[in-house]
């Protein structure tokens, strides 16, 4: 992910994301595994509403699909969403087939997914929340991972102005400016990002430490 000179905090953690209809969902954990983990999990949250709402009602399902319309748990995902002592090796072999899988399908509103990567988090106030700033289109992508929020829109007002708008011909371009060239077409976002159980305790006891 991309870098800036912001002051970096004495933390480092896997991020990762998966989009759906427009909307990107990001994860935080220790490992590799542990965020594959979350991904999975929450894609197999996603099929089992899917699951429910046909059951409950078919009718409505196929007149008012909702975001996680034909989402639907594959083998692998399933796997990773597992206990399943896994070889680190083949964790972005197995993501890589997981997106093949997925993206393909045009009845799911999976339209991305981001493996994660180990990165620095920024920023010198500790809470109990980390904020994520992210630009994602196609295979492009840049994020960055801060302790608060205004760090984060720093960084994004830094990046869209410095490197995506003049990669668009467009040098100087607002975040605003952004987010509509990107619309339908990427994301363009920052949120918190949804951390693994032993990260929030790591944070919950940084937030307490003087």
């Amino acid at each position: 992910m991309a870098q800036t000179d912001h002051a970096s905090s004495p933390m480092s953690l896997y991020a990762g994301w998966v989009t759906v209809d427009g909307q990107c969902y990001p994860f935080g954990a220790e490992t590799k595994r542990r965020c594959l983990q979350m991904i999975a999990k929450f894609i197999c949250s996603m099929a089992e509403m899917h699951a429910d709402l046909q059951r409950k009602e078919p009718d409505f399902a196929v007149l008012f699909p909702y975001w996680y319309s034909g989402v639907y748990i594959n083998s692998d995902i399933r796997r990773l969403a597992s206990e399943e002592a896994i070889d680190p090796d083949t964790l972005d072999e197995i993501m890589r087939d997981v997106a093949d899988d997925y993206l393909g399908n045009q009845a799911t509103k999976i339209t991305a997914f981001v493996v994660p990567m180990l990165v620095p988090v920024f920023g010198q106030t500790i809470g109990d929340t980390l904020f994520i700033a992210m630009l994602d289109k196609s295979d492009d992508f840049a994020g960055y991972v801060t302790t608060d929020q205004v760090t984060a829109e720093n960084w994004l007002t830094d990046y869209v102005a410095q490197v995506f708008g003049p990669s668009v011909g467009k040098p100087g371009m607002s975040v605003e400016a952004a987010k509509i060239a990107l619309k339908g077409k990427g994301v363009i976002n920052i949120c918190p990002l949804s951390l693994s159980p032993n990260l929030e305790m790591v944070m919950s006891l940084a937030a307490l430490t003087p």
